[in-house]
């Protein structure tokens, strides 16, 4: 396309519309040199003998002709904003921004009851609002690797999302949810090359979520033989190849939920540690964005109202935003964001 329109510039750009000297226009009539494409085939010296121009002259000549043949740089503030999936909440979408890009593989995790299956829940639910509510107007499909899939908090989900998203159908949000359950990583590859890329291009999906990635590779393979911690690792990036192909070409937001493992801290003699995503540096270099979920409140706490039991959702890394994060809590409704120099409010 570009060489298309240098061409075109050379073809139809007229010599009398150049900013130079009157004069040299008209030598360069005279010699038949009608078009910039006229002028660019021929050298300096050449230039010299049709026109009788200075070398000066024709040095000036130049310096307006080829900036003409030159693509135009794009601005990147002129450039159009890639699509996010956003949560469909005000402090949370304030504090985090469009962290979950479309085109990228997003992994979230986050302990056991952290509130990483109710954030991509709500996130399946968020972009099937219309565009000028901050959706996409789209689908989500929901792979399950763990269990079943939480019918029953989706259901509830559904029913109470007018009041929280007041363009969407109680009785239609189901319809925007493609289910899919893999057991074992040869079943997700399988869905990977198959069923998945026919299913976004029929059913206009947006947000792909697999709950969860680790659970598929946890008992697959013994880590503690090299030869299959090897394998893990090859189909650990064979699958993320192919995830970040699928969300490259059908501009999808892939969002893996992952657990996460105790790091036991270097000093020995204390007995502190801490909490590391699952599946190692293999699996981290699969992914474009992570983000880690924790629950602030301990288990140990009584909790009366959803407020009492705090989580907190951080940008560990990622190319579109710097590290930051929100806190929320669970209701009824969904996950609801508050900042943090505030109270909870709903």
């Amino acid at each position: 396309k570009q060489t298309t329109k240098t061409a075109s510039v050379m073809t139809e750009t007229r010599v009398g519309g150049l900013d130079i000297n009157p004069r040299t226009i008209s030598a360069l009539e005279q010699a038949g040199l009608h078009t910039v494409q006229d002028i660019v085939v021929l050298s300096r010296v050449e230039l010299e003998q049709h026109t009788n121009l200075s070398l000066t002259a024709i040095d000036h000549l130049l310096q307006v002709v080829y900036p003409l043949l030159l693509p135009k740089c794009a601005i990147a503030s002129h450039l159009p904003k890639p699509a996010s999936v956003l949560f469909g909440d005000d402090a949370l979408d304030r504090q985090l921004g469009d962290v979950i890009r479309c085109g990228t593989v997003v992994d979230l995790c986050g302990e056991s009851s952290a509130g990483k299956t109710q954030l991509s829940l709500q996130l399946c639910l968020a972009v099937q609002r219309p565009k000028e509510e901050g959706g996409l107007g789209a689908s989500a499909a929901f792979i399950s690797s763990e269990g079943r899939f939480p019918a029953k908090r989706w259901q509830q989900l559904g029913s109470l999302c007018s009041s929280r998203f007041p363009s969407l159908r109680s009785d239609h949000v189901s319809d925007g949810l493609l289910l899919d359950h893999v057991d074992s990583p040869q079943a997700l590859w399988a869905t990977l090359n198959r069923s998945l890329p026919a299913v976004i291009s029929a059913c206009g999906v947006r947000l792909v979520v697999i709950d969860s990635i680790a659970a598929l590779f946890r008992g697959e393979f013994a880590m503690d033989e090299k030869g299959e911690a090897a394998e893990r690792s090859s189909v650990l990036f064979t699958i993320g190849a192919r995830l970040k192909e699928i969300a490259a070409q059908h501009n999808v937001a892939i969002v893996c939920i992952n657990q996460v493992s105790d790091d036991v801290a270097l000093n020995t003699i204390s007995t502190s540690s801490m909490k590391i995503p699952a599946l190692g540096l293999a699996w981290t270099t699969c992914v474009n964005t992570r983000l880690i979920v924790r629950r602030l409140t301990g288990r140990d706490v009584q909790i009366k109202n959803p407020e009492d039991c705090v989580r907190q959702l951080a940008v560990v890394f990622s190319p579109f935003c710097a590290p930051t994060r929100a806190r929320f809590y669970v209701t009824d409704v969904g996950c609801v964001g508050f900042d943090m120099t505030d109270q909870p409010v709903s």
